[in-house]
């Protein structure tokens, strides 16, 4: 074999090993990571949540997801995460709400889940009336004792 025969011949294998190397590379690249998907309707107060409610989603308290409404009582929302994510539960919240899900990450699933708040809370309300009514027995009571002497 002459020089130059010998010179192609490496370099012919020189090329082959760096095609190798090359696709070894790119097969030990990590398969790409794809969010959850979760849909369905969304309720604030057994209503339809008005457009534009913010809707996110968290796993072990990290936000991987937010939206709008662009539907009156609909939502879709793409869950970001890591394969560690796999299994995990997705907590969703309606304008800062936690709603209760069943929804456990997985790369490139899709889900539907129908959310459900309660903004209104009576309990305020409630103890208004009572001291409201307690003032008014307090005020009765005084002026029946003063009605008396």
């Amino acid at each position: 074999m002459n020089k130059k025969s010998r010179q192609k011949s490496t370099a012919v294998l020189a090329g082959i090993f760096f095609l190798f190397f090359v696709m070894a590379i790119i097969s030990a690249a990590e398969t790409p990571v794809l969010p959850t998907i979760v849909k369905g309707t969304a309720t604030i107060d057994n209503s339809p949540a008005p457009i534009g409610t913010r809707i996110t989603a968290t796993i072990d308290s990290i936000l991987l997801g937010e939206t709008n409404t662009t539907k009156e009582g609909e939502y879709i929302i793409a869950v970001g995460g890591e394969i560690e994510n796999t299994g995990k539960t997705i907590d969703i919240y309606i304008d800062g709400l936690k709603a209760e899900t069943n929804i456990s990450w997985s790369s490139g699933s899709m889900n539907t889940q129908d959310l459900e708040v309660t903004k209104k809370n009576n309990n305020y309300l409630y103890a208004l009336i009572a001291a409201v009514t307690c003032l008014i027995a307090f005020f009765v009571l005084k002026t029946r004792g003063k009605k008396e002497k």
